[in-house]
């Protein structure tokens, strides 16, 4: 239990958790970067792109938990 208490208290030092939610935004925005970015070079819109962008970061969003 003292080891636990230990991770646990290093884990909280660190930021661990905010860490990876950033990392875990990051991938959402390279994702829908890249989605949007292909569906401009096979013609969609700016603005119909942007829909898609949008909604990919929230599907991303719920998938990742």
């Amino acid at each position: 239990m003292d080891r636990c208490a230990s991770v646990l208290g290093v884990m909280a030092k660190l930021n661990i958790d905010e860490r990876l939610a950033a990392v875990n935004e990051k991938q959402v925005e390279i994702v829908g970067q890249a989605l949007v970015r292909s569906l401009t070079e096979l013609g969609m819109t700016q603005g119909s792109s942007g829909k898609a962008m949008q909604g990919v970061r929230r599907h991303l969003r719920l998938l990742a938990g």
